[in-house]
Protein backbone atom coordinates (compact mmCIF):
# COMPACT_ATOMS: atom_id res chain seq x y z
CA UNK A 1 0.00 0.00 0.00
CA UNK A 2 1.35 3.42 -1.01
CA UNK A 3 1.19 5.96 1.85
CA UNK A 4 0.95 8.83 -0.63
CA UNK A 5 3.33 11.57 -1.65
CA UNK A 6 5.88 12.98 0.79
CA UNK A 7 4.89 16.36 2.22
CA UNK A 8 6.70 19.16 0.36
CA UNK A 9 7.70 20.94 3.56
CA UNK A 10 9.34 17.94 5.19
CA UNK A 11 12.71 18.80 6.68
CA UNK A 12 12.21 22.53 6.24
CA UNK A 13 9.82 23.29 9.08
CA UNK A 14 11.31 24.88 12.15
CA UNK A 15 9.87 24.97 15.65
CA UNK A 16 11.41 28.42 16.00
CA UNK A 17 9.24 30.82 14.01
CA UNK A 18 10.42 34.00 15.67
CA UNK A 19 11.99 36.83 13.71
CA UNK A 20 14.45 37.52 16.53
CA UNK A 21 16.23 35.52 19.18
CA UNK A 22 14.63 35.20 22.62
CA UNK A 23 16.93 36.18 25.44
CA UNK A 24 16.37 34.70 28.89
CA UNK A 25 15.88 37.59 31.31
CA UNK A 26 14.20 37.42 34.71
CA UNK A 27 13.39 41.06 35.40
CA UNK A 28 10.93 42.37 38.01
CA UNK A 29 8.03 44.44 36.81
CA UNK A 30 4.44 45.60 37.04
CA UNK A 31 1.64 45.25 34.50
CA UNK A 32 -1.17 47.72 34.01
CA UNK A 33 -3.98 46.08 32.05
CA UNK A 34 -7.31 47.83 31.70
CA UNK A 35 -8.88 48.09 35.15
CA UNK A 36 -6.20 45.80 36.65
CA UNK A 37 -3.40 48.02 37.87
CA UNK A 38 -0.01 47.22 39.30
CA UNK A 39 0.00 43.47 38.81
CA UNK A 40 3.37 42.24 40.03
CA UNK A 41 5.19 40.30 37.33
CA UNK A 42 8.53 38.95 36.20
CA UNK A 43 9.80 38.56 32.66
CA UNK A 44 11.02 35.18 31.51
CA UNK A 45 12.38 36.10 28.12
CA UNK A 46 12.65 39.11 25.86
CA UNK A 47 12.81 39.39 22.07
CA UNK A 48 12.80 42.34 19.67
CA UNK A 49 9.04 41.97 19.25
CA UNK A 50 7.78 41.07 22.70
CA UNK A 51 8.15 39.38 26.05
CA UNK A 52 7.05 36.32 27.97
CA UNK A 53 5.92 37.35 31.44
CA UNK A 54 4.78 35.51 34.55
CA UNK A 55 2.02 37.19 36.54
CA UNK A 56 -0.30 36.48 39.44
CA UNK A 57 -3.43 37.36 37.46
CA UNK A 58 -4.86 36.25 34.12
CA UNK A 59 -5.09 38.95 31.44
CA UNK A 60 -7.21 38.16 28.39
CA UNK A 61 -5.66 38.07 24.91
CA UNK A 62 -6.19 41.31 23.00
CA UNK A 63 -5.96 43.50 26.09
CA UNK A 64 -3.48 46.39 25.77
CA UNK A 65 -0.94 46.45 28.60
CA UNK A 66 1.78 48.67 29.94
CA UNK A 67 4.65 46.74 31.46
CA UNK A 68 7.07 48.59 33.71
CA UNK A 69 10.34 46.67 33.97
CA UNK A 70 13.29 47.41 36.25
CA UNK A 71 16.59 47.10 34.40
CA UNK A 72 20.03 48.56 34.98
CA UNK A 73 18.83 51.10 37.56
CA UNK A 74 15.99 52.37 35.35
CA UNK A 75 12.28 51.69 34.95
CA UNK A 76 11.36 51.02 31.33
CA UNK A 77 7.69 51.37 30.34
CA UNK A 78 6.80 48.99 27.50
CA UNK A 79 3.46 49.30 25.70
CA UNK A 80 2.06 46.15 24.13
CA UNK A 81 -0.83 43.74 23.77
CA UNK A 82 -1.40 40.30 25.27
CA UNK A 83 -1.50 37.70 22.49
CA UNK A 84 -1.56 34.55 24.64
CA UNK A 85 -2.50 33.96 28.25
CA UNK A 86 -2.22 30.58 29.97
CA UNK A 87 -2.80 29.46 33.52
CA UNK A 88 0.23 27.60 34.85
CA UNK A 89 -0.32 23.97 35.89
CA UNK A 90 -0.91 23.61 39.63
CA UNK A 91 2.47 21.94 40.17
CA UNK A 92 4.25 24.96 38.62
CA UNK A 93 2.39 27.62 40.60
CA UNK A 94 3.96 29.55 43.40
CA UNK A 95 3.67 33.32 43.31
CA UNK A 96 2.99 33.20 39.56
CA UNK A 97 -0.30 31.81 38.29
CA UNK A 98 -0.22 32.77 34.61
CA UNK A 99 2.12 33.07 31.65
CA UNK A 100 1.46 35.99 29.29
CA UNK A 101 2.90 36.50 25.82
CA UNK A 102 3.03 40.21 25.08
CA UNK A 103 3.71 41.69 21.64
CA UNK A 104 5.27 45.16 21.65
CA UNK A 105 6.69 45.58 18.14
CA UNK A 106 8.12 49.02 17.56
CA UNK A 107 8.18 49.97 21.25
CA UNK A 108 11.30 52.07 21.92
CA UNK A 109 11.68 50.92 25.54
CA UNK A 110 11.58 47.28 24.41
CA UNK A 111 14.16 48.04 21.72
CA UNK A 112 16.40 49.65 24.37
CA UNK A 113 16.01 46.66 26.69
CA UNK A 114 16.68 44.10 23.94
CA UNK A 115 19.78 45.98 22.75
CA UNK A 116 21.14 46.18 26.30
CA UNK A 117 20.51 42.46 26.89
CA UNK A 118 22.31 41.51 23.67
CA UNK A 119 25.36 43.48 24.83
CA UNK A 120 25.33 42.02 28.35
CA UNK A 121 27.72 39.13 29.06
CA UNK A 122 26.10 35.72 29.29
CA UNK A 123 25.62 34.48 32.87
CA UNK A 124 28.09 31.85 34.02
CA UNK A 125 26.76 28.62 35.52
Amino acid sequence: MNPGPEPRYRGRVSDERRASKRLTAYLPGEIEAGDKRSLVSITRDVSEGGLLVYSGTLVDPGVPVRLKVAFDGKILAIEGKVVRSHALPLEERSVWRTRLAIVAKGDLALAELYAALTRAPAPTP
